[in-house]
């Protein structure tokens, strides 16, 4: 609490040594999302950053050789790390990202975009992300408590204590009203994951809950009962894990939509064909087109539904790969620094190995990608396709990413919850030697592509 009065009374100060420095005027909408999209910015930003240090410790062993990871496709734990997880961060919450404090500065003097604050000072943006900082921490804290805490209630049964049916979990189906492709309205099943607390129960309370079509719970349950055959063959635990998984996604959802690239299912299939594409480097149980993929940043959950760990612990020395980042700014280029490792690393002569990234953003980075040896070819899709980014695995969206009545030029609403981008799209493909050979970007096959995303003329495309 003391803590709590000392940064207000900090924040006083600075605003009252603003010097006339103006900052327009937001409305508390505004603010709560340009809040919630700023601590997604720094979920990624956190993520990428601990990943490159902890993979910078490792080459900094004398006795360390690629070789010696290439089996792993998921996040190494150090050696200091317990098992039962009380010692180390939490896997959402890292605390101990290098450059933290110093991304949430400069996206609260951010100026661009649909949730700009633009603080106008680095001062009162300093106090502020320290004050934000200290919140995380405090929830992180609260986080640890619980989780010891559920530890020691359940003891060496921990295992059991956590099921669903000890947990409360429970489901119902219910209809509700969607919308097809055509915008038309039409019921579908709906199910509700309902989280019973003995809490909640004693004291009268509605449970927590999670909704989900039942068309998209039917592919989680088949995905977890998959890749959980020897763990949780009765699939006691798969309740409460898709309902963190669903609090999760509903964490991300908007800064992910602004950011990721939509991908027509016809143009994966095209990649696929004509590339060799079998895996996604950024997905989701909620959204794949591939069987294989790595996570955006949960893979402590993903695991459950056939996530293979997130793309920058993953250590591929062949192959073709989708590319389509969730995230933009300085975690982008840190993206494409990984890629241009993995392929130096590569032996050209023996293993062919392929990345093609689809973004829509490479403001800062688009020169550093052109200089690179394994830049084989770039296109540019210039026309404002309609594509849905929307919440697809169920109705509506977590109270926090309420839609506003006013947006950018760049999003407009469609059903309610629907968005429909109009940014500009890029194909990149990066390639060593052999990759180039094996999948040569034709302008035949690059065509074939383009088609998938519904380019048919010359005139809505350019060459980067």
């Amino acid at each position: 609490l003391q803590d709590k009065v000392t940064l207000d009374e900090e924040l006083l100060t600075a605003l009252k040594n603003e010097n006339g420095q103006s900052w327009p005027s937001l409305n508390f909408a505004h603010v709560r999302k340009a809040v919630a999209d700023l601590f997604d910015q720094w979920l990624f930003q956190s993520h990428v950053m601990t990943n490159e240090e902890v993979r910078n410790r490792r080459t900094a062993k004398p006795n360390s050789s690629p070789g010696s990871e290439s089996g792993s496709w998921t996040r190494q734990l150090s050696k200091s790390a317990s098992n039962n997880g009380k010692n180390r961060d939490d896997a959402v919450l890292l605390l101990h990202a290098p450059g933290g404090h110093g991304l949430i500065t400069t996206l609260l003097q951010s100026k661009s975009g649909a949730s700009s604050l633009a603080v106008p000072t680095k001062i009162l943006a300093d106090v502020l992300a320290s004050k934000f900082v200290r919140e995380v921490e405090q929830i992180a804290v609260e986080v640890r408590k619980t989780q010891a805490s559920l530890l020691k209630i359940g003891g060496d049964d921990f295992h059991r204590s956590v099921e669903d049916k000890a947990l409360g979990m429970r489901t119902t189906e219910v209809s509700a009203k969607s919308f097809n492709e055509e915008g038309e309205k039409i019921d579908r099943k709906l199910i509700r994951i309902e989280w019973h607390t003995k809490s909640s129960i004693a004291q009268g309370r509605p449970p927590q809950v999670q909704k989900i079509y039942k068309q998209n719970f039917d592919m989680l349950e088949r995905m977890y009962q998959e890749t959980t055959l020897n763990s949780d063959p009765e699939k006691n635990h798969l309740l409460s894990r898709m309902f963190v998984l669903l609090c999760r996604y509903d964490l991300i959802g908007d800064i992910k939509n602004r950011c990721q690239a939509y991908v027509p299912l016809k143009a994966f299939k095209a990649m696929s064909d004509n590339f060799g594409v079998t895996h996604e480097c950024f997905a989701s149980p909620l959204y794949q087109l591939c069987s294989s993929y790595n996570s955006y940043l949960f893979s402590d959950v993903d695991k459950f539904f056939g996530g293979l760990g997130s793309f920058f612990d993953f250590l591929p020395i062949e192959g073709s790969f989708e590319v389509n980042p969730p995230f933009g700014g300085n975690s982008l280029k840190l993206m494409f620094d990984r890629i241009f490792t993995l392929l130096q690393r590569s032996d050209n002569d023996k293993n062919a190995l392929s990345f093609l990234v689809v973004t829509t953003e490479v403001n800062g980075v688009l020169q550093h990608v052109k200089s690179s040896p394994y830049f084989r070819r770039g296109t540019k899709i210039l026309n404002k396709y309609s594509n849905k980014l929307n919440v697809h695995h169920k109705d509506t969206g977590p109270a926090s990413r309420k839609i506003s009545k006013v947006h950018d030029d760049a999003y407009t609403v469609e059903n309610g919850n629907a968005w429909s981008s109009s940014r500009t799209t890029l194909l990149i493909w990066l390639q060593n030697d052999f990759g180039h050979d094996l999948w040569t970007p034709s302008d035949e096959k690059v065509n074939s592509v383009l088609k998938g995303f519904g380019i048919h003329s010359k005139k809505e495309v350019q060459v980067m």
